[in-house]
């Protein structure tokens, strides 16, 4: 049982430092449910004695000095937290959706699981359990680069009880398990975990070097719709990714928005299972790994979809940047875009799968398709407005889903800035606005305010859009660059306007 509040909590003079992910750990390892049963003389870390002397197996001693005052109050507050967090992992609750963030990194979502009628399988595990354990501490503000390492070590730790350990994808192979009972066994699992990292000295992750380097900024909004169903993928460093492999892109970024449709699972699931397919294809030498870990992950979600009866779909943009080769890869599925900002314009590089494009209507048309107008809109067999798709098994071959290519050198391009947008936000706006909301927001703002410039520039999309929104602007030179040069840079109306020329 879990010891009362004490009105003093006493740390000695020379306390050492705590690791800050012990310190979250360590305080949800005491509110969770279950009690540690702590053999006598149990060496506690030392950083955790100095902060939770409930911990500790040493009483008060004439070398303590009072630390802080607990008041009753705040308690029910952080049980209360852990009680929902715990209530949804078992989903028994459904934790309210949580204000969006400007940056990725203080993200705190919704925790996504299956329908009832849906299980996973064993190809699906490790990325579920890795998932699973993550969002648990995104919720608990454990940071990004630490939730995920942590992620991977619970899902090795559990490997032979979660099935989670490393499988491979085999489309004629489909070995399901029961949602229910997988998640019961991840719910009691991870408590075991946390306890585990909070009461041993187990060696927490360190931070990544340059995981700081890569800035970007974030806008969300369900907008009017009933579920969010934009889903977005923000790894500074891919070395948190399969952090025991060494799949060569350590040192990459990985960034990726899916708009789900027909529900949000196929987004969810692109978003939890990307990342492991791109560096899966990299470590084989595939030079066209951004590509081809798109489809990989849909001969995935198609089997899926066959097993489990899952229906809906997601367009995907995808970006990797290697530093190290001066190289950003991209790709894309549907009708979502990709763009960058030059010192004169921003550029779109995708060119959207739908059907105002005549080559697709062909396309569609030639695998047996029709394209049909409803309520003025032309829809691919009178159901969707676009022609490539995650997902959509029952509209293939008509809705395929080959990913459109490209790639750009940052440093002979010159740009500064890569977006990666849903429809929601691209759509609703022009590359000229956009252009002139990065370089009205830097003459406004101070350069720390650097994250909200997603949000500056989906505000003017979100006067007209009706759908969800979702926009990553990622700097590929630093903010201080980029203000140093568009702050000397006078607006320039659209054509048939009269230029901007003071703020």
């Amino acid at each position: 049982m879990r010891q009362p509040a004490a009105l003093f909590h006493f740390r000695p003079i020379s306390a050492p430092q705590a690791h800050p992910v012990h310190l979250v750990i360590a305080r949800l390892a005491c509110l969770l449910p279950g009690s540690i049963k702590k053999p006598q003389n149990f060496p506690y870390p030392a950083s955790l004695r100095c902060v939770f002397p409930h911990f500790s197996s040493f009483a008060c001693s004439p070398d303590a000095v009072p630390m802080a005052t607990v008041t009753p109050e705040k308690e029910p507050d952080l049980r209360c937290e852990l009680i929902k967090a715990v209530l949804a992992i078992s989903g028994a609750e459904k934790p309210a959706e949580p204000p969006s963030p400007h940056h990725g990194e203080e993200d705190r979502p919704r925790v996504r699981m299956r329908s009832k009628g849906s299980n996973t399988n064993k190809h699906d595990a490790r990325g579920d359990a890795v998932d699973y354990c993550v969002l648990q501490l995104l919720r608990h503000k454990v940071p990004m680069w630490a939730a995920t390492e942590l992620g991977y070590r619970f899902a090795d730790a559990y490997g032979n009880e979660l099935h989670s350990h490393p499988t491979a994808f085999d489309q004629d192979k489909y070995e399901s398990l029961n949602s229910s009972e997988w998640i019961a066994k991840a719910n009691a699992y991870i408590q075991k975990f946390l306890h585990s990292l909070g009461t041993t000295d187990a060696i927490l992750p360190v931070k990544p070097e340059t995981w700081d380097d890569v800035k970007v900024s974030v806008y969300e909004n369900r907008n009017h719709k009933k579920d969010m169903e934009d889903k977005k993928i923000i790894l500074p460093k891919l070395s948190v990714v399969e952090p025991s492999l060494k799949h060569g892109l350590e040192n990459a970024s990985l960034f990726a928005v899916f708009d789900g449709h027909g529900g949000l699972g196929v987004a969810s699931y692109s978003a939890t299972h990307y990342p492991s397919c791109v560096v899966n294809r990299y470590k084989t030498g595939d030079s066209d790994f951004v590509a081809n870990g798109l489809r990989d992950l849909e001969k995935r979600i198609i089997a899926r979809t066959v097993k489990e009866h899952v229906s809906g779909g997601s367009t995907a943009v995808v970006a990797v940047w290697r530093p190290d080769a001066d190289q950003v890869d991209y790709a894309w599925i549907g009708d979502s875009s990709i763009g960058v900002m030059t010192e004169e314009e921003v550029i779109t590089l995708t060119k959207p799968h739908n059907l105002k494009d005549p080559s697709e209507c062909a396309r569609v048309t030639s695998e047996g398709g029709l394209i049909m107008n409803i309520y003025g809109e032309d829809r691919v067999n009178g159901v969707l407005n676009i022609t490539r798709a995650l997902g959509d098994y029952n509209a293939k071959p008509m809705v395929s889903a080959e990913p459109g290519v490209g790639s750009f050198k940052p440093s002979e391009t010159g740009y500064f800035l890569l977006f990666l947008a849903s429809d929601g936000v691209w759509d609703y706006t022009t590359p000229r606005v956009i252009y002139n909301t990065v370089v009205n927001y830097v003459h406004t703002h101070e350069v720390a305010d650097y994250v909200g410039l997603s949000t500056a520039i989906s505000v003017v999309a979100l006067k007209e859009s009706p759908d969800n929104m979702m926009l990553l602007t990622v700097y590929l030179k630093s903010p201080e660059e980029v203000w140093k040069y568009f702050s000397g840079v006078a607006l320039q109306a659209p054509a048939g306007e009269t230029p901007i020329t003071e703020l």
